[in-house]
């Protein structure tokens, strides 16, 4: 059976006001369940506040390729507090293989499995206005253990990738956003923040000219913390396909000819999407 540590990983290269840190994240037969980001600014750990302004973006490379983008603040709000994660000064917890995405028989997965890639690199923007900023990375990692006389091998499967796309809605429309890649394979959760509050009326998403969601956005908030176990931010709203917390409850975008989401506006506003997808990387 797996044995389980926590292991602090190489330090971060360049971790200065206005640059770009990056960790050389060991690879190997290695299982990466969780990296844990700890940062300070001038000798304090960071607050949320802080930690949402002085980094900017994240991102994780496999092989060169930006395999997960997301900034800071989302990173904060999506991957802690609508999980019902609490927040502890200067920590960020970025879960691979958790609770909330497991298969209905709750085996575990989407661990970061290393043994067939060359590089993993962890990049984390750092905003010109912190002052001695100092950051390190550590990870929660299964061990290799002997299975019938052989070892198990940590070969890279199925992993959440997240993108970050931008939108500029020019005013009070149905605003049709038709180009979302496809190649990511299974559609987990969308979470739209527009830059003016309450600007969205409503959201659509068709598949094939099937309407899958047409949803009083109230009524969504509700069933994702009483029917689901999330916590509804008030700057976003979300279509989460993995309420239930089972993988199997992922949508195959690739399967589908024509996928549109269509966004209902009252007002002119900027708009962010995040979108978390299930993907099988070729190496």
């Amino acid at each position: 059976m797996p044995v389980r540590k926590l292991v602090k990983l190489p330090s971060l290269s360049t971790v200065a006001a206005g640059s770009i840190a990056t960790c050389k994240v060991p690879t190997g037969n290695k299982s990466y369940r969780t990296f844990m980001l700890k940062a300070w600014n001038n000798g304090t750990l960071m607050t949320k506040e802080q930690m949402k302004t002085l980094l900017k973006r994240i991102a994780i490379k496999i092989n060169g390729v930006v395999r997960f983008d997301m900034l800071a603040t989302d990173a904060i709000d999506l991957l802690m507090t609508y999980k019902d994660r609490a927040f502890k000064d200067g920590k960020l917890l970025m879960p691979f293989s958790d609770d909330y995405a497991r298969f209905a028989q709750q085996e575990d997965a989407l661990s970061l499995n290393t043994l067939d890639i060359q590089t993993l690199d962890f990049e984390v923007e750092i905003a010109d206005e912190a002052v001695n900023p100092k950051l390190e990375l550590s990870a929660f990692e299964d061990l290799p253990y002997e299975i019938n006389g052989s070892m198990v091998q940590y070969k890279l499967g199925a992993i959440r990738e997240v993108r970050t796309f931008n939108h500029a809605i020019s005013g009070a429309m149905e605003y049709e956003i038709a180009d979302l890649p496809k190649s990511n394979g299974m559609l987990m959760a969308l979470h739209f923040k527009p830059s003016v509050l309450g600007s969205i009326e409503k959201i659509t998403i068709k598949a094939d000219n099937l309407e899958l969601t047409n949803i009083d956005l109230d009524l969504n908030r509700q069933m994702l913390s009483e029917i689901g176990s999330r916590k509804p931010l008030d700057d976003f709203e979300h279509i989460d396909f993995l309420i239930l917390d089972r993988l199997q409850d992922a949508f195959n975008i690739k399967a589908v000819a024509d996928f549109g989401i269509i966004i209902k506006t009252k007002e002119k506003t900027d708009l962010r999407m995040v979108v978390e997808t299930l993907n099988v990387p070729q190496v």
